[in-house]
């Protein structure tokens, strides 16, 4: 695909023919201005907040390598390179406003609520870890035990996973300590942690990889844990959480047997260095992407006791694959690589009797018969976003923004949700996808996807490299089909009374609709860098 250059990125168009006159040669660009001009003022990043994140209470900049989300909860957790220890922020009502030392270009400052009160991130806890590397990864467990414990995964240099536990409420006391603290005086020093940190538990501490971990990914139902290493392997573990009555495991110490943790397969088709894995978020389908150009998918072999296994290799890519993410309906998948090229691959079902889809050698009656019935393949390639390595992108799912976007002129297209990159040139950008009329052939089909570029956001980090970027995938509370009163449990109401009184409440300056915390979050991303800092953005609508 031929590369072309961000500001002309929405509106390419055919390469005109010898009868082309120069007249409509002179229209198409018109058009194309024009389009361009409409597309830049509809959206915006704003800078909603620029977290410094030095190792060890140092002044000097630490580059930032990983952070993640909570999945239902407003918490943010990162680690500096040199620290070893863990930070995790809030998102709640604050008497303070946050201001940026670092030039990042044309930034707009977004501002939610009054001068005296309004929505930002609170550093509520630090905990020291106990690798002897950099953490590389951290990862939040989708859902919570029983007894409402907190799990949190962390990978590192040092080629160990570790488990971590940390009781939900004693959290939500700390987090109000702080607020209430900050409201009075803002300061931030890691010693105010330091009586905090008996408060989380090492569960267990995962051991096998051979070489530095790059990434750890749970499961939807955070039954599995996915890493991956230097080593060129990527292994599957099955975690077993006991709850809080259980005994306690000692350090560092793995939790013997089924109490603890069981590795289910060791997976080794990789070439090289695996750089990443992710989850599909809808079934139990396993991608790692590496440092020899190629994206793999993995699945549960139904034949066997649990163990993954190879059944789909990508190959689309001409160099390192970074980074890879999965829409929300699991039918797509994003790929970003050193090739400087964003890849989106499509599921495509074959029916019987259609075309065979044997994939690349793979043997073995079970596996045959899953690439007969579905392939992967590439979609849509786009070039030139980037003028560096792009290490980091994030698919979120379909949000209310999406109603607030221009269709296209198809008004069949349908919206697959916002996909953000990142990278080594300091650039941010952001896309729509839209799935089009499906292209049909033999007993197998696959739509094509409409790409958007809806902003571009330069310097995001003044001039440091990007490693990571991700979406909060908070779902608001006001979305339909949520479940009323008579269905919810006692965790669920608790949950929500505490959200109510924390977040659910009206911002001066805004509609009583985005005065609850979930749709303060909506659109909302967070980046790492170099510089040290974590910062969030915030996409909205002009």
């Amino acid at each position: 695909m031929t590369s072309v250059d961000p500001e002309d990125f929405n509106n390419q168009k055919p390469q005109p023919t010898k009868t082309t006159t120069q007249q409509q040669q002179q229209q198409q660009q018109q058009q194309q201005q024009q389009q361009q001009q409409s597309d830049s003022d509809n959206f915006r990043l704003d800078l909603i907040q620029d977290l410094k994140v030095n190792g060890d209470g140092q002044d000097t900049k630490d580059r930032i390598w990983c952070l993640a989300w909570h999945p239902n909860l407003p918490i943010l957790a990162t680690s500096s390179s040199s620290s070893k220890s863990i930070r995790l922020y809030t998102f709640g009502r604050s008497k303070h406003r946050e201001t940026s030392d670092v030039d990042p270009g044309p930034i707009i400052t977004y501002e939610s609520g009054s001068d005296s009160e309004c929505f930002r991130f609170n550093l509520v806890d630090s905990f020291p870890t106990g690798h002897t590397r950099t953490i590389r990864s951290i990862r939040f467990k989708p859902e919570e035990t029983s007894d409402q414990r907190l799990i949190l995964a962390t990978g590192s240099f040092d080629s160990t996973t570790s488990i971590w536990s940390h009781t939900r409420q004693q959290l939500f006391n700390a987090l109000q300590q702080k607020l209430n603290l900050n409201n009075d005086d803002e300061s931030h020093d890691d010693d105010d942690d330091d009586d905090d940190d008996d408060r989380w538990e090492c569960l267990m501490s995962l051991e096998g990889h051979q070489s530095e971990v790059k990434s750890v990914a749970w499961n939807r139902n955070g039954t599995l844990l996915a890493t991956c290493s230097r080593d060129k392997t990527v292994w599957v573990w099955e975690i077993i959480i006991p709850s809080s009555s259980s005994p306690k495991n000692d350090g560092f110490g793995a939790v013997d047997g089924e109490e603890g943790y069981e590795v289910v397969s060791v997976l080794m088709d990789h070439e090289q260095d695996v750089k990443s894995v992710c989850w599909s978020p809808v079934e139990d389908l396993l991608c790692s992407t590496s440092y020899d150009n190629n994206i793999h998918l993995y699945s549960e072999d139904p034949s066997s006791d649990g163990d993954f296994v190879l059944v789909h290799r990508l190959m689309g890519h001409q160099s390192t694959v970074w980074s890879a993410s999965f829409s929300s309906c699991g039918q797509y998948l994003v790929s970003v690589s050193d090739d400087l090229s964003m890849v989106i691959w499509g599921r495509q079902r074959i029916g019987r009797g259609g075309i065979d889809g044997r994939d690349g050698g793979l043997d073995g009656g079970w596996r045959i018969g899953r690439s007969e019935r579905e392939r992967w393949v590439s979609v849509k390639k786009v070039s030139g976003i980037h003028s560096r390595t792009i290490y980091s992108v994030d698919w979120t799912f379909l949000d209310h923004l999406s109603l607030q976007t221009q269709k296209d002129e198809d008004e069949d297209d349908e919206s697959l949700g916002f996909i953000v990159t990142a990278g080594g040139d300091g650039k941010i950008n952001v896309f729509q996808i839209s799935k089009q009329k499906p292209v049909s052939g033999l007993d197998c089909s696959v739509s094509e996807l409409g790409v958007k570029l809806l902003t571009q956001q330069r310097r995001s980090h003044g001039v440091s490299d990007i490693n990571s970027v991700a979406w909060c995938k908070i779902k608001p509370r006001l979305e339909g089909g949520l479940k009323n009163d008579d269905e919810k449990n006692d965790k669920e109401k608790q949950e929500e009374d505490y959200l109510e009184e924390r977040g659910n409440q009206r911002v001066d300056g805004c509609d009583e609709s985005v005065g609850d915390w979930r749709m303060e979050a909506q659109m909302m991303f967070a980046s790492a860098g170099d510089d040290g800092s974590i910062r969030i953005w915030k996409l909205s609508c002009t």
